[in-house]
């Protein structure tokens, strides 16, 4: 309801925050993927994060999969008991569709596609929101399906 009357009133929605996601893995980022019941989509992203792992863990960041299938979410390839509901509301996650999203320690959300992304992707969204951007204000990225500057 108030997230319907901020958008009649300001034209946008407010920006998803990822406390569940701190508190499943604190003191780090977390790349949150809710996979669609299309396999492709998940085995595709799983594949370019497996590219570049050690830039992965340079990052800090913890990946976290949520199948909209029914099999249990693993948090760095270890199943882990989850708050799936609580995550995708905070998150604001479409459920059944593929969906990322990195979110800082902190909660807040730096990033959400709705496609899957390369670790060097990652990477620029990470030094874009922690260098002179980060404290402007600005609201997170978005890249989900128009044209981003994360695409070189």
């Amino acid at each position: 309801m108030l997230q319907s009357l901020l958008v009649e009133i300001f034209g946008a929605t407010p920006a998803p925050q990822g406390g569940a996601v701190a508190r499943a893995v604190p003191d780090k980022r977390a790349l949150v993927i809710f996979g669609d019941n299309l396999a492709p989509v998940r085995r595709r992203q799983s594949d370019l994060l497996k590219v570049d792992q050690d830039a992965l863990r340079d990052l800090d960041i913890a990946v976290i999969s949520i199948s909209a299938d029914g099999e249990p979410s693993i948090v760095n390839d270890q199943p882990q008991a989850l708050p799936v509901a609580d995550l995708r509301r905070e998150l604001q996650a479409d459920g059944g569709k593929f969906e990322l999203f990195l979110v800082e320690g902190d909660g807040n959300v730096i990033l959400r596609s709705n496609m899957p992304l390369t670790v060097a992707e990652l990477q620029k969204a990470v030094s874009t929101m922690s260098g002179d951007k980060m404290s402007s204000g600005l609201s997170p990225v978005d890249a989900a399906g128009e044209g981003s500057d994360l695409n070189g």
